[in-house]
């Protein structure tokens, strides 16, 4: 493995880690990302995400919203400035390794359990 490793999937690629967790793409240019409580779906028709627990959105900057038509649904209120500004709070995964190779001591493929997965920075 290189610094580019192309992968031919064929009709999709799916990979799936633990009961529920993982991602679909497919050829009729779709994604969906779960990790079985919430998810996002990216179809030619739009950009889908869905939570069962909260959904928060933040911006260190300015955040957007803008369309068509803007709809703002909520049961059984819809409240606006009911509290402070929150900041992003962006989370990150650890670098990249070295995927070694061919007579190197770097032992290519090994899994670090969780990816490399860190928590939100803040």
């Amino acid at each position: 493995m290189g610094t580019s490793d192309p992968i031919d999937a064929g009709a999709s690629q799916s990979v799936t880690v633990g009961g529920g967790v993982g991602y679909t793409i497919t050829k009729d240019r779709t994604v969906h990302i779960t990790n079985g409580v919430a998810s996002i779906r990216i179809t030619p028709s739009g950009i889908f995400i869905d939570a069962q627990g909260d959904l928060e959105i933040s911006a260190g900057g300015v955040l957007k919203l803008s369309g068509k038509e803007v709809q703002i649904d909520g049961t059984p209120n819809v409240f606006i400035n009911s509290t402070g500004a929150k900041a992003p709070s962006v989370a990150t995964i650890g670098e990249a390794r070295d995927p070694g190779g061919p007579g190197s001591s770097a032992p290519a493929g090994k899994g670090e359990g969780n990816g490399g997965a860190q928590g939100p920075r803040g």
